[in-house]
């Protein structure tokens, strides 16, 4: 069950850091041929001398398995004002699967939130979201990664 208390973030006023809030990456575009199909084939411990053929599984997790990372790629900035990062996670959404051909992945800082933890340590999460689309506009699926910005032992808030 989750506690109350991890659901208490709220939007960040701090200017120098709300600026950045729907910042987008560059555009990427990725083209799954044959031989990418065949590498994640292979990722996954499926080898096959024969073509690859399209697995109905591929989804956002295959393209974008780690979404913070890719995003941050991509020009957009991991923010920080406290004293350390860490790695928040990642969560994927599939709307369809994805077979050969073009995928356009746009980065984009989805929301940046605040909360005061238990002990009095502030925090801060900048959610860094990657969404999928095939050439006809279609969305496939949305990759979220997140950064959390913590504050040291010792910067408690009054």
């Amino acid at each position: 069950m989750i506690s109350p208390a991890a659901l208490d973030w709220s939007v960040v006023q701090d200017d120098a850091i709300a600026r950045w809030r729907g910042a987008l990456g560059a555009t990427i575009i990725l083209t799954l041929s044959p031989e990418r199909l065949r590498l994640l084939n292979e990722s996954i411990g499926s080898v096959s001398e024969s073509p690859p053929t399209p697995n109905a599984a591929w989804d956002m997790a295959d393209v974008c398995p780690d979404p913070l990372v890719f995003a941050i790629g991509t020009g957009l900035p991991r923010l920080r004002i406290l004293a350390a990062q860490i790695d928040g996670g990642s969560e994927w959404e599939t709307f369809q699967s994805i077979g050969p051909g073009r995928v356009t992945l746009v980065s984009r800082i989805s929301g940046i939130h605040g909360k005061v933890t238990s002990r009095g340590r502030r925090m801060m999460r900048t959610t860094y979201e990657v969404a999928g689309y095939l050439p006809n506009g279609h969305p496939v699926g949305v990759a979220r990664g997140f950064s959390l910005d913590v504050a040291a032992p010792e910067d408690v808030s009054a």
